[in-house]
């Protein structure tokens, strides 16, 4: 097999509510993406009452046909289809006034968006912080990886604590809460992050070599763990949720919570490896960078 090279780092700052700030979510529906790393094709004060959207004042961009509508309760899969008079009309270009959506809601009034997206530093976890007893509620996070690929994952809340994906975002676009929560809650994203997924041929049994080299000064990088699943998300017989594949830790101990270059490898061939990488606290930006290459054995026993 061609050498396959990853690197995952470096990251920026963590923070808690860069991606949605405090808001408390009265019944199922979206949370508003309104934190540091969110954009908006436009910011508007409104109300949605059945297929209408009542907007009072616009505070940046123009409203137009197509366009998604997203905030703290708005049913998911909302789009602008038109005003009134003339839902035919390729766009709508007034600040205030009616539209029509595709579908239907309540929303008292608020701050609302259209086609809002956050955008992170690199593809990395994606982090829910609770302050209420809210155990076992989800929240469905869709966006896309590095690689540009739309990704979703649901993401089950603990109580007065944190959790984060299992997946890392290049982009969210969509978060959908399950359920009314108890309390505020943020989503922002912390330390940690994986390299892209190397796909390796479980059928040719022969060793895979594997070297991890930090490729920058370590910063405050604290750590770094090699990875592997025998799981597929694809496979025809027993296909797993990518966000529900289990990754475990490589059985050499040389790379797990590792600080410095290291060569290892694997005696057999796992259907994927990746690389996670800690920051050293939670908010810690990370400076340096992890370069890892999988060399497997080219000769199939067959």
């Amino acid at each position: 097999m061609r050498a396959q090279t990853v690197t995952v780092g470096p990251l920026a700052t963590a923070s808690a509510n860069n991606i949605c700030t405090s808001q408390t979510p009265a019944a199922a529906g979206q949370l508003a993406i309104n934190g540091t790393l969110a954009t908006a094709a436009a910011t508007f004060t409104a109300s949605i009452s059945g297929n209408t959207l009542v907007v009072t004042a616009v505070s940046s961009g123009v409203i137009q046909l197509g366009q998604a509508v997203g905030g703290l309760g708005v049913p998911s899969g909302l789009t602008v289809v038109g005003p009134p008079a003339g839902p035919g009309q390729t766009t709508t270009v007034g600040l205030t006034g009616t539209y029509i959506l595709s579908g239907s809601g309540t929303v008292s009034s608020t701050t609302l968006y259209t086609n809002t997206v956050a955008t992170l530093d690199t593809a990395r976890r994606v982090q829910l912080t609770t302050t209420g007893s809210d155990a076992g509620k989800t929240l469905t996070i869709t966006g896309t990886d590095a690689n540009g690929s739309i990704i979703t994952e649901v993401l089950t809340a603990v109580n007065s604590g944190t959790s984060f994906t299992n997946l890392d975002f290049k982009t969210v676009t969509s978060i959908v809460a399950s359920a009314a929560f108890a309390a505020a809650i943020t989503v922002g994203t912390n330390g940690v992050a994986s390299s892209p997924w190397v796909r390796l041929d479980e059928y040719t049994p022969f060793p895979t070599a594997i070297q991890a080299s930090i490729t920058t000064a370590f910063g405050t990088i604290q750590n770094y763990t090699i990875q592997q699943t025998l799981q597929d998300p694809n496979s025809a017989t027993n296909p797993v949720a990518a966000y529900q594949l289990v990754w475990i830790n490589s059985a050499d101990p040389a790379v797990v919570g590792a600080t410095v270059s290291v060569q290892s490898s694997y005696t057999y061939a796992p259907a994927f490896a990746r690389v996670v990488m800690n920051a050293a606290t939670p908010t810690a930006a990370t400076t340096g960078a992890v370069s890892t290459i999988f060399v497997q054995n080219a000769s199939p026993s067959f």
